[in-house]
């Protein structure tokens, strides 16, 4: 039985794809249990691919494909039109996880018969050499599934996040509800992360503590660029099909938590917002709907950032301010 697509979005990582591919193909699943890995690569500049060609001619169960660069949205997406496997695990190509991690996690899903299982993960920081374990908080817990909307109501306040890699889905809760990553723009995981929460009020959930997943946060990656005007246009986008997606699917009783998760966002952009350069962010606010930010407001992620959006709102200079010294770096 093939029970799990491994989906690999590859860019320019010839130094990180061969501890990546060892991690995945290093692991034990029961008898009769097949995976198979699906690796993308989104027209890398130097040996990725190469590197992944080596690895497909000695595994049969590697299927690369190579196209032109356009994002990590795109790219899942395409691995995903192809996969096969009963359940789909996301993988950054240049993170790698535990040995004998993933068999695990799906006897979790198929024991509860999840539609899918979160976990905590590990932070990896390259040039701090430094590495974090980001654990769930014991009131997320549980050994018992629970509907993702009762999920999402105690993590949005608590433990929130948004990545696709801390955790196992199933394939045909992914395809029956069409939950496809926006492309063509960055942050894509926070409008694709809404979708699986509130996309069916059916979805069976669990979360552990497992911190199987290593992310690596090194220079030069997606996570760790510079603030850049694209960057905040792509998180507005996101806020717009975020808000979008609340008002045609979400129950009216649930649109206060949802928008929350709106907020997280929103706030987050604020932050960027004061690392631009002044022209910049005289385009930004022109194109900054002020109605997103009254929304954080009333339906905040956490109470101290009601008071960010409301400086925002009121005082963009106090705002300004507030940041420079609480960073210690000059935005203006």
């Amino acid at each position: 039985m093939l029970i799990l697509s491994v989906i690999i979005p590859m860019y320019n990582v010839e130094q990180y794809i061969k501890k990546c591919l060892d991690s995945v193909l290093n692991q034990n699943f029961e008898i009769g249990y097949r995976i198979e890995v699906i690796i993308v690569d989104d027209g890398s500049t130097d040996n990725s691919y190469f590197i992944a060609n080596e690895y497909a001619k000695k595994c049969s169960n590697i299927i690369k494909k190579k196209k032109k660069n356009s994002g990590q949205s795109i790219t899942r997406n395409r691995a995903m039109s192809i996969a096969k496997g009963k359940y789909i695990f996301f993988c950054d190509s240049d993170d790698f996880i535990d040995k004998n991690s993933l068999s695990k996690l799906i006897d979790i899903c198929e024991k509860n018969k999840l539609d899918f299982l979160k976990t905590g993960w590990k932070t990896i920081y390259e040039e701090k050499n430094k590495i974090i374990e980001n654990v769930p908080p014991n009131k997320l817990l549980s050994l018992n599934y629970e509907s993702s909307i009762n999920y999402f109501k105690r993590s949005i306040s608590n433990w929130y996040n948004v990545v696709p890699w801390n955790g196992i889905y199933l394939r045909e809760f992914l395809f029956s509800n069409k939950l496809l990553f926006p492309e063509k723009i960055q942050f894509e995981d926070n409008t694709f992360a809404l979708k699986t929460f509130f996309v069916n009020y059916n979805t069976r959930i669990m979360q552990i503590s497992n911190t199987f997943y290593n992310a690596r946060i090194r220079k030069g990656s997606i996570t760790n660029e510079k603030i850049e005007i694209k960057k905040i246009e792509d998180q507005l986008k996101n806020i717009d099909l975020m808000n979008e997606f609340i008002e045609t699917h979400v129950k009216k009783s649930d649109k206060k938590f949802a928008k929350r998760a709106v907020a997280s966002l929103t706030s987050t952009m604020i932050d960027y917002y004061f690392q631009l350069g002044t022209a910049d962010r005289k385009i930004i606010r022109s194109k900054i709907n002020l109605k997103i930010i009254v929304d954080g407001i009333l339906c905040p992620q956490f109470k101290s950032t009601r008071i960010k959006f409301c400086l925002f709102l009121l005082s963009k200079t106090i705002l300004e301010f507030i940041l420079k010294r609480k960073s210690g770096k000059n935005y203006v």
